[in-house]
């Protein structure tokens, strides 16, 4: 079973979270909400508060996962992009084969303080282009190059939760998701 990695901080963007969260479960994939704030409850940047099921300092070895992902809202990408813990990771996933990297909405800003942003194409939050600083910024609801998705944000959150389904367990899981949800009635 594959398994994904998402980073809780307070003030996440709920919309992203929950869904990836979400349709990655109807994929069969484990899906661990890791929480970098200390306690297994996180408020979203709309009040909203979750119960992850894992703390930040109980991850034994990040390799174990095959996809990370940081969900956007502030000021929650902020703290993500200040936890030198996160950035580690995330550099240990990069250019990795069959390991994947989701950011979306404003957490790309957290590939920049991994240095990875200026080495893809990819797409943010419109406002956080300069901060993100792309190799090329392109107006796409995803962009994948090479191992790591970017999104635009909670709209697009759906989408990205569908590629990275692919990316993950193929084209047919994906497409199925599509179907069985109506996404395709939009």
């Amino acid at each position: 079973m594959k398994k994904v990695l998402i980073f809780m901080a307070n003030g996440f963007e709920e919309i992203e979270a929950i869904t990836l969260v979400d349709l990655l479960r109807r994929a069969n994939i484990q899906v661990d909400m890791c929480s970098i704030t200390g306690s297994l409850e996180v408020t979203g940047s709309h009040n909203i508060q979750i119960k992850t099921n894992l703390l930040l300092e109980d991850v034994n070895n990040v390799l174990e996962y095959d996809a990370l992902i940081t969900p956007g809202g502030m000021p929650g990408s902020t703290y993500l992009k200040e936890n030198s813990t996160v950035i580690s990771m995330i550099q240990a996933f990069y250019g990795k084969e069959d390991k994947f990297i989701a950011s979306i909405c404003a957490s790309p800003i957290v590939l920049k303080a991994a240095d990875i942003s200026c080495k893809i194409e990819g797409t943010c939050y419109p406002g956080f282009e300069e901060e993100v600083s792309f190799k090329q910024h392109k107006q796409q609801a995803v962009v994948q190059d090479q191992n790591v998705l970017t999104s635009m944000g909670p709209g697009t959150a759906f989408a990205l939760g569908l590629k990275l389904i692919e990316c993950l367990v193929g084209k047919v899981k994906a497409e199925e998701l599509y179907q069985e949800t109506m996404f395709a009635y939009r």
